[in-house]
């Protein structure tokens, strides 16, 4: 048995070797597993990834414009490989993913979409056309993988196999930290995972200088390098660069709160939940999310975070600084983390790929 992801971007992202790494310890000697990504932006290839696909075009990331121009230049590459690799298995991750491999799948291939994001646009004429071209691509589609519960009620037109696979962590993290990644006598917020989203990123910032707390920035990103110059001068900045998942213990116990608030204005960004979410569940550290979204309405309703608007400086602010003078709402709110029956672990959920091989009939696997 043989089966090739496809995904867009260089490297894969981490849920994407989750899933290959799972199915190779599940399925064992059964399945050979490879990949094609797409490096858009001419980086060094990570030792051993040269013996995979890897499409060398550059398309910078934000650019609309030169990833569409390029896209049919992918298509017909991942097409060329497929030819030739002639795996029995496809997934297609992300939605211009699927609709490439819908268009060049064999008869005798099964297709299954990895839904990590929803289609979105800050058009609803464009969000429409991209819902189109996902729902006419998941015709030939044999199973969706989904990332976010909240993912599913967009999905009841699909009749085939329908699997929940939420961005958990790994056990190796729930261990008690061995020192601190940084220390301070300062009240600090940490930011943890690829940094985007400049505005409200910049909105972090600015609690950050009116509130004189801390803010840390642990991950990459394209908004990197603008925030750092937005931020040039204040000394209670600090960003950390790329991090080493297996110091999570360490990073989160170096803060005081956790930022995860995103824009809700992005259709995806409403419906999704981000890795940081069940990162704090498990490590019992209490963070901050977006009034707006399924997740925030999710967490306010149970008591297991804070929930604020990032796009309004002044309430965020007073929900935060609320909680600084409050020591027992931080108390409260770990309890209930603790209660929540959201304290899982990939390791929980990998099992569920295993009704990815299992075509007798449709299913929905919602825990």
């Amino acid at each position: 048995m043989k089966l090739l992801l496809v995904e867009s971007t260089y490297p894969i992202n981490t849920r994407s070797r989750r899933i290959l790494a799972s199915l190779r310890s599940i399925l064992d000697n059964n399945i050979a597993i490879s990949y094609i990504a797409w490096n858009r932006d001419n980086r060094a290839l990570t030792p051993g990834d040269e013996k995979f696909f890897i499409f060398n075009k550059c398309a910078p990331y934000g650019n609309l414009r030169r990833k569409l121009s390029t896209l049919v230049e992918f298509r017909n590459y991942v097409r060329k490989i497929n030819l030739t690799y002639n795996p029995d298995y496809l997934i297609a991750s992300h939605w211009e993913v699927l609709w490439i491999c819908s268009m060049i799948k064999g008869k005798h291939q099964k297709l299954i979409y990895e839904n990590l994001d929803m289609p979105t646009s800050e058009s609803n004429f464009l969000l429409i056309i991209l819902k189109t071209i996902e729902r006419i691509a998941l015709r030939r589609t044999h199973a969706i993988i989904h990332a976010s519960r909240f993912f599913l009620p967009h999905y009841s037109f699909f009749n085939a196999t329908q699997i929940l696979i939420e961005n958990r962590p790994y056990k190796s993290i729930a261990r008690p930290p061995k020192h601190l990644y940084y220390e301070s006598k300062r009240f600090k917020i940490a930011f943890i995972g690829t940094i985007r989203y400049f505005n409200i990123m910049k909105t972090l910032i600015d609690i950050g200088s009116e509130l004189d707390i801390e803010i840390l920035f642990f991950g990459e990103g394209a908004e990197e390098s603008s925030l750092k110059k937005y931020s040039k001068g204040m000394d209670n900045i600090h960003f950390f660069g790329k991090y080493d998942y297996n110091n999570l213990p360490e990073i989160y116990a170096s803060a005081d709160l956790i930022w995860a608030a995103y824009p809700v204005k992005d259709h995806n960004v409403k419906y999704a939940i981000s890795n940081k979410f069940f990162e704090s569940m498990v490590l019992l550290k209490p963070a901050i999310f977006s009034q707006g979204s399924k997740l925030g309405e999710f967490v306010g309703e149970r008591k297991i975070g804070l929930v604020i608007d990032p796009y309004d400086i002044k309430t965020a602010k007073g929900v935060i600084d609320q909680y600084i003078k409050n020591s027992r709402v931080a108390i409260n709110i770990q309890k209930n983390m603790f209660r929540s029956g959201e304290r899982s672990f990939w390791e929980d959920e990998e099992s569920k790929l295993q009704q990815l091989f299992t075509w007798n009939k449709p299913d929905t696997i919602n825990a």
